[in-house]
């Protein structure tokens, strides 16, 4: 029994560089991850939709114009009919 402990022994000596490069890349992995969390926030997504709807409505400002007048039309229908409607469902 005493044997196979010996034989397998691991040599820490010889594994010190590799535990060091494996400490690096975890610290770096975790400096990744921390700056993709901090981009997902939700105040920053909201700042770069803004950012891109801006930039597509300089773009294509007539489309933008026709889609923003129908999606009002549709807001302004959809809540005419909820108040009128006199299904007590």
């Amino acid at each position: 029994m005493v044997i196979e402990s010996r034989r397998n022994r691991v040599n820490v000596k010889a594994l010190r560089p590799h535990l060091r490069r494996v400490s690096a890349a975890r610290a770096q992995l975790g400096g990744h991850l921390d700056e993709i969390e901090t981009r997902l926030l939700p105040g920053n997504v909201g700042k770069l939709v803004l950012w891109w709807a801006k930039r597509e409505a300089k773009k294509r400002p007539l489309a933008w114009t026709v889609g923003g007048v129908a999606l009002g039309t549709v807001l302004i229908g959809l809540f005419g009919w909820a108040i009128v409607d006199d299904s007590d469902d």
